[in-house]
């Protein structure tokens, strides 16, 4: 594990909710596609497994509840997923480290073991990150829920209930409060 000395000028974002709650969305409209914003899942280690299988995105639901069962089992028995989740992190950390413009990585994490654990981790390696809920009515998988953690325990929960304007409203929000350089922000916040 690498220990940065220099200052690393990269926000971190834990992003979690539902399938269909908005998150990519979220983080698309923010900037993803700019070179210094970066949207990693957790489960991508595991996609390529399922894309080997035939199950992809284009099955839904089956596909949610597929990468769901395929995460929990693999992690019970091994940590190689999560180990290459965080390898590739400190990898996207050490290239950014000399980066002149600040940069932020968001990471979508669906469970408070694992939330928790890469925010210590991540502590240990001199970044702090925050964490972000999105919420979405009727937006309800209820074999997958035990799974997420959906509690009010977050800096920034976003309730993503009308329209994609209205995400782009918050999301252009979002930026200005806590992406500016000055923003210093306590307490839970609620677009």
């Amino acid at each position: 594990m690498t220990t940065f000395k220099s200052k690393i000028n990269t926000k971190i974002f834990i992003i979690n909710g539902l399938p269909q709650s908005g998150k990519h969305t979220f983080v698309s409209k923010i900037g993803f596609h700019e070179r210094n914003v970066t949207y990693i899942n957790s489960n991508f280690p595991l996609v390529h497994i399922a894309d080997n299988m035939g199950i992809d995105e284009t099955l839904g639901l089956i596909h949610i509840q597929f990468m769901l069962k395929l995460k929990i089992l693999w992690n019970k028995y091994n940590t190689e997923a999560y180990d290459r989740f965080i390898s590739f992190i400190e990898e996207e950390l050490h290239v950014r480290k000399d980066y002149k413009v600040s940069s932020v990585l968001f990471l979508e994490i669906n469970n408070r073991k694992d939330i928790n654990k890469t925010k210590l981790i991540l502590s240990t390696l001199g970044v702090k990150a925050n964490t972000i809920l999105f919420r979405r009515d009727g937006v309800k998988y209820p074999q997958i829920l035990s799974y997420y953690d959906l509690s009010d325990d977050y800096d920034v929960i976003v309730n993503n209930n009308k329209t994609v304007k209205d995400l782009e409203r918050k999301a252009l929000e979002f930026r200005r409060l806590f992406l500016n350089k000055t923003s210093k922000r306590h307490g839970t916040t609620i677009f």
